[in-house]
């Protein structure tokens, strides 16, 4: 099983974590900071989201990735933790890569995004 500081439960042996934001590290920042890309890409895909679209959207890389995690690990022993936190921090990145290309779209640097839209 994982080294793990977090308060892990256990399926069938696969270690999985459901209570958010109990330990903040590095990890946590760098799981924003590696989907950012992808909510650019969304403002560039779809500029004009309504709120509750753009969480959905966003929501979608990390369960995907978390459920994925969850699975390998039952069938295979992969020992990953499926952890409720990333889910959390990777809705957040898409969340701030959008917000930056929709401020930068309120700016003259709009300009600039003409080359990214689809």
């Amino acid at each position: 099983m994982p080294d793990s500081y977090k308060p892990l439960m256990y399926f069938h042996g696969v270690p999985y974590n459901l209570r958010p934001l109990q330990n903040i590290d590095p990890e946590f920042l760098a799981n924003i900071v590696m989907t950012i890309p992808l909510g650019c890409y969304v403002y560039c895909w779809r500029p004009r989201l309504k709120s509750w679209q753009l969480l959905l959207i966003a929501l979608i890389p990390g369960a995907i990735i978390e459920s994925a995690q969850f699975v390998s690990d039952l069938l295979v022993g992969n020992h990953r933790v499926a952890d409720i936190d990333d889910v959390i921090t990777n809705t957040l990145g898409v969340l701030v890569g959008y917000g930056v290309f929709w401020l930068v779209s309120k700016t003259p640097g709009d300009r600039l995004l003409k080359y990214f839209r689809l």
